[in-house]
């Protein structure tokens, strides 16, 4: 019972948001398909349904290696929030880098 509510949520969100595109020009954007990432990407036959609602090839995809401890962000779950921080970086690289060191260090030592 509870595989068969997932599945009705998830069809509703998929046909809510291709008649959103569908207004705008956008799906016609589409050509390499649909890209299905985050905790929902965990979801046996996702890719199924956005390919049957989209009819467009779906894809189930994940962030990309990022520094440090790399198990931790492979999982799909963490792969928005790590597409934000990739994209805030490439956005702002003309900007200065920010001085969190001093302010920091300015905390753990009592200075204000």
């Amino acid at each position: 019972m509870l595989n068969t509510i997932i599945h009705l949520r998830l069809r509703e969100a998929f046909e809510l948001l291709k008649r959103r595109l569908e207004e705008e020009p956008y799906l016609g954007y589409l050509g390499a398909g649909i890209f299905v990432t985050g905790g929902c990407s965990l979801l046996n036959g996702i890719d199924n349904l956005a390919s049957e609602i989209f009819e467009v090839p779906a894809n189930l995809t994940h962030a990309q290696a990022a520094w440090g401890v790399t198990s931790a962000v492979e999982n799909p779950q963490f792969s928005t929030a790590i597409g934000l921080v990739k994209f805030a970086q490439v956005m702002h690289t003309d900007r200065p880098p920010r001085r969190f060191g001093r302010l920091i260090g300015k905390i753990f030592s009592g200075k204000r």
